[in-house]
C-alpha cells in the first residue's frame, strides 16, 4: 500500500467514514503492526490538535464568500 493510501485510510478511519469491515481491518492492521499503529496515533494527535470545528467553518464560510462573484460597483453621474 502507498503512502497516500495508507494516510487516505487513516484519515477515513479517524473521521469515521469508512465501511465497518475496512475499520476492522485497520483495527486488526494497528493491533498487529506497530508502525502502523504509530501512525494512526499521529494522526488522530493531528487531528485534535488542529481541527477545531469553528475554524473550520469560519475558513469554508470565507472560501464561498471568495468564490461569489462581486457585482460591479454602481457608479452615479
Amino acid at each position: 500500500m502507498e503512502k497516500s493510501e495508507s494516510y487516505e485510510l487513516i484519515e477515513s478511519y479517524l473521521d469515521n467514514t469508512i465501511p465497518e469491515v475496512a475499520r476492522s481491518e485497520v483495527e486488526q492492521r494497528m493491533a498487529t503492526d506497530e508502525a502502523f499503529r504509530h501512525e494512526v496515533e499521529l494522526h488522530r494527535a493531528f487531528q485534535d490538535t488542529f481541527s477545531d470545528p469553528g475554524r473550520l467553518k469560519l475558513r469554508s464560510t470565507l472560501s464561498e464568500i471568495i468564490k461569489e462573484r462581486i457585482p460591479p460597483e454602481e457608479t452615479s453621474d
